[in-house]
């Protein structure tokens, strides 16, 4: 039975703005168009999050409310509510001219369109049940080659990061902070790359041309810059050093109170992650990144054998404190730096970087070579936050197989921008319904 339109749910009209961005839709009049409809929220607050919308020809990033009647704005207390002044679109679907125009708590207007007239589409339609799911389970094949599509577009995301990096830093200083980067994941990506941006490539190159420090300097210099060195009572094997550490840098500290331990594995802790760091530029034997990298890369060996090269390069060898400390915190410092970590440094920095290089310089073939070596790459490990994902019937079928990186990444990308739990009436792949 088809429910009067006065009474319809508003949740039964979010994947009609979600299906008008996922296909990248244009209203009749030229004037909406749809990028990316944002995150679902199922809390307080708008009802998309970081929805991305042209609106007559200019691109906003922010939030969408979606009401039924225009009034609801009002009624609801939006205009009054701070919560809502990042909101860039309003939607309704029984529109009234008649009605003021829709202002945030600063009272600036809000850009306000009939979802009706944008998507044409009949909410209670069975089309519409389903229409949030990007990979249907009618073809198996099509599943994964819509993983890899996912994938591939999460990679090309990456590259165009990596290419502002470039432009701000340079080569050797973008793959240093961005190997950084993904040391601090998931908690302290940004406290390690404002490390790298202290204790700099080309800084680190001077230091060890003209001083040529023992590893026990170099975990020093780290965590003495890290804020770690003053704080941490075990690491007084290391204050011998402290006064090279004066001779060696004379820029800024960082606290030891912005990093984040809490709540962690131990070997995301960022001390052992700093150590870690410390030991690779401590057995890095040339002065550039990019060059060593580039030489491996451009001889398109056979993905088994880059591979292989590529974990020789990234595997410091620990040393005897480094022992020590890991044991001391319970910690197997063979598996801390091993194969899962190395795999995500060559999956989310080396290969963006030089695949964005080929796709500058217009190189079709050693695109297409970083492409096939991309799913090559073998899977490491689940993400917490993708957990139901992985009770996907096609997923378990699979995942004895063998898991590879790209899935990660495509169901990363699907999370953020295509899927969320409870939008289908029927999750066609039979994805587990989250449980409020």
């Amino acid at each position: 039975m088809i429910v009067a339109q006065s009474q319809l749910p508003e949740d039964t009209l979010y994947p009609l703005w979600q299906a008008f961005c996922i296909k990248k839709e244009c209203s009749a009049d030229k004037r909406v168009s749809g990028i990316s409809p944002g995150v679902l929220n199922r809390f307080d607050g708008p009802d998309f999050q970081g929805a991305e919308v042209e609106i007559d020809g200019i691109r906003y990033r922010g939030d969408v409310e979606i009401h039924l009647n225009l009034k609801d704005w009002f009624y609801h207390g939006h205009h009054l509510d701070s919560r809502y002044d990042q909101v860039i679109l309003h939607l309704v679907w029984n529109d009234d001219p008649i009605q003021p125009p829709v202002v945030n708590s600063k009272n600036l207007i809000i850009p306000t369109f009939s979802l009706r007239l944008l998507t044409r589409k009949d909410p209670e339609s069975e089309v519409m049940k389903v229409i949030n799911c990007h990979l249907p389970p009618e073809n198996n094949s099509r599943f994964w080659s819509g993983l890899q599509e996912l994938a591939l577009e999460r990679l090309m995301e990456k590259g165009k990061q990596i290419q502002k990096a470039l432009a701000d830093e340079g080569k050797e200083q973008a793959i240093y902070q961005l190997i950084g980067r993904i040391l601090g994941n998931p908690n302290n990506t940004d406290n390690f790359q404002r490390f790298t941006l202290l204790l700099s490539w080309p800084e680190l190159q001077i230091i060890k041309r003209t001083l040529h420090p023992t590893i026990e300097v170099w975990l020093c210099l780290f965590l003495y810059i890290s804020g770690f060195l003053d704080q941490d009572k075990h690491l007084k094997s290391l204050m011998n050093a402290i006064r090279g550490c004066d001779v060696l840098y004379h820029g800024s500290k960082m606290s030891h109170q912005v990093w984040k331990t809490g709540g962690q594995r131990p070997w995301n802790n960022p001390l052992h992650r700093l150590q870690g760091l410390a030991h690779f530029v401590h057995q890095w034997k040339t002065p550039s990144l990019y060059q060593t990298f580039r030489d491996i890369f451009i001889k398109r060996l056979p993905y088994r054998q880059l591979l292989k090269s590529l974990y020789e390069l990234l595997s410091p060898e620990p040393s005897r404190f480094w022992y020590q400390e890991f044991y001391r915190a319970g910690v197997d410092p063979t598996s801390f730096w091993g194969k899962a970590v190395q795999t995500e440094l060559i999956g989310n920095v080396l290969v963006p970087f030089f695949y964005q290089e080929a796709v500058t310089a217009g190189s079709d073939g050693f695109t297409d070579y970083l492409e096939e070596f991309f799913f090559y790459l073998p899977g490491n490990g689940g993400y917490g936050r993708l957990r139901s994902f992985y009770e996907w019937p096609e997923w378990r079928q699979h995942s004895a197989e063998g898991r590879k990186f790209y899935w990660n990444q495509s169901l990363l990308k699907l999370q953020k921008e295509f899927c969320q739990c409870g939008s289908c009436a029927d999750c066609p792949l039979g994805r587990l319904q989250e449980k409020n």
